[in-house]
């Protein structure tokens, strides 16, 4: 799942180079539509190729980020679910800000896909 997280970031590094006062506060961006009004972005990445960084996320995560200002937020959690997490990332350094233990579950329900995570 690391991969994942990594791909994330990836893409969110390429976005950072639109102006930090953009924001996307949810998962389908600031109209819920998928679209940015940002422009000049990358159409193509590589792991040399616009990149501006790449931060390991520890746990099993599959949430989509979002950018306020320069934050980049996501959730992530333990591979057996009994931990859940926030996190944020600065979206200029890639440093990790904050990593919140949100929620001890000792009794995770079971996941009814193994391609998701808690």
């Amino acid at each position: 799942m690391r991969c994942h997280i990594c791909a994330l970031m990836l893409i969110f590094a390429a976005v950072a180079e639109s102006p930090a006062s953009e924001s996307w506060p949810e998962y389908r961006g600031p109209s819920q539509n998928g679209h940015s009004d940002a422009t000049g972005l990358p159409l193509s990445w590589s792991e040399s190729e616009n990149v501006r960084w790449k931060t390991p996320i520890r746990g099993r995560a599959w949430s989509s980020p979002v950018i306020f200002g320069n934050q980049v937020w996501l959730t992530t959690a333990t591979p057996d679910g009994k931990k859940m997490y926030a996190v944020c990332v600065s979206r200029e350094s890639g440093t990790v800000v904050h990593n919140r233990l949100l929620f001890d579950v000792p009794e995770p329900r079971p996941l009814g896909n193994t391609v998701n995570s808690y």
